[in-house]
């Protein structure tokens, strides 16, 4: 009889399979073996002493996420998330990805900001976290 579970983390088991059913959907969708790991890097900003600014960036398969990206409120306007992206981008280059995307709040005023860097609207996530809408954005290198 088959049975549906829930659990936090996965099994040995879960990682097996994966395994074997991406070994042949690999194959048949890219024509290759894929390596699916994700590496990730954090860039920090520093002011003095002080930590003031950070990107999180995620890299799988020749794409890189911008899972998050902050600067202090005493510091914004200064130039330093453009640093944070541009550092990104070099990284994402160094690391021969071929695309940067990242996602934000449709209403958060942000959009300039990221298509000054370069980047398009590629999709939109209409009630998405907490509700909101949100945005995605994209720049190919």
């Amino acid at each position: 009889m088959l049975s549906i579970k829930i659990k936090n983390k996965a099994s040995t088991k879960v990682e097996h399979l994966y395994k074997d059913v991406w070994k042949t959907a690999n194959q048949e969708y890219f024509g290759k073996q894929i390596n699916w790991s994700t590496t990730k890097k954090i860039v920090e900003a520093y002011d003095k002493k002080n930590l003031v600014g950070v990107i999180e960036l995620h890299m799988q398969v020749g794409v890189m996420y911008i899972f998050e990206l902050a600067v202090a409120y005493s510091h914004q306007k200064q130039g330093i998330g453009r640093m944070l992206i541009e550092k990104a981008e070099e990284l994402a280059r160094k690391e021969k990805m071929h695309k940067i995307h990242l996602d934000t709040g449709k209403t958060w005023g942000t959009a300039k900001f990221y298509e000054k860097m370069g980047f398009t609207k590629t999709g939109e996530f209409p009630k998405h976290f907490a509700g909101q809408d949100y945005l995605q954005y994209s720049k190919f290198l």
